[in-house]
Parts: structure tokens; C-alpha cells; sequence
């Protein structure tokens, strides 16, 4: 989520924030795997979800914020769509939560 600031970012359209990068070539540089847990959706199901996150308001290039609603923050929702109990550990956003 955010803008391409990855040339291998695919799927960014002109107001849609939300972006797909080949797993582990997150930009920056990717720290470490989460482990979400078992995602019990169907393919159909998945696709559906991905597009909802997609069309989503709250998730488009213009709601962009360094600290407020950033990736990490997207990281969150979603994974949360995908397994009800997940919690992100507290590390992950600390930055923009000081800054915030």
C-alpha cells in the first residue's frame, strides 16, 4: 500500500494504493516473515477480497500518510481479513506510532 517506490511494483492504477511486489522483494528491505496462521478462503473468495481492499476508500494512493496510514497499517487490515485473531507485533509500526 502507498505508491511504487518499487519498480517491480505491479497493479498500481492511477488511485488505487493497493499493490502487489513478488514475495520478499519488499522495498526497503524485508525484515523478517510473520507467520499469519491458516487462511481458510477459497481462490474465489481470496480474489474477492484482494479487489475489495483494491476499491476501498480508506486505501487509496490519496489517503496515503508516512505515519498515520501507511503500509504497516494495511499489513494489519488485511491480514486480519484473512485470519480474525492475528495481531501484528507491536515493533512493526513503533516508528509511526511515536511520530504520530
Amino acid at each position: 500500500y502507498g505508491g511504487p517506490s518499487d519498480p517491480t511494483a505491479k497493479g498500481l492504477d492511477s488511485q488505487s494504493g493497493v499493490f502487489w511486489l513478488p514475495p520478499q522483494k519488499a522495498y526497503p528491505t524485508l525484515a523478517e516473515r510473520i507467520r499469519l496462521g491458516t487462511v481458510k478462503l477459497s481462490q474465489d473468495e481470496l480474489h474477492t477480497l484482494i479487489v475489495g481492499f483494491m476499491n476501498a476508500p480508506e486505501w487509496m494512493q490519496s489517503k496515503y500518510d508516512a505515519l498515520g496510514h501507511n503500509c504497516n497499517h494495511f499489513s494489519m487490515a488485511f491480514a486480519r481479513a484473512l485470519c480474525k485473531d492475528f495481531v501484528l507485533p507491536a515493533w512493526i509500526n513503533r516508528l509511526a506510532d511515536v511520530g504520530h
